[in-house]
């Protein structure tokens, strides 16, 4: 799988996760993308 981010993605992520909780992320999306697809939009409504 290819992930392209944005430069305002990188810039953010860097400040969020650590390099292995963004290669778990990673992998996550990699294994199911569209359960990481429902979980990002069920994450944007409940906030």
């Amino acid at each position: 799988m290819l992930f392209i981010e944005t430069a305002t993605f990188t810039r953010q992520i860097i400040t969020l996760l650590s390099d292995n909780e963004y290669a778990t992320l990673q992998a996550f999306i990699a294994i199911d993308p569209e359960r990481a697809i429902s979980c990002a939009v069920e994450g944007a409504f409940a906030n």
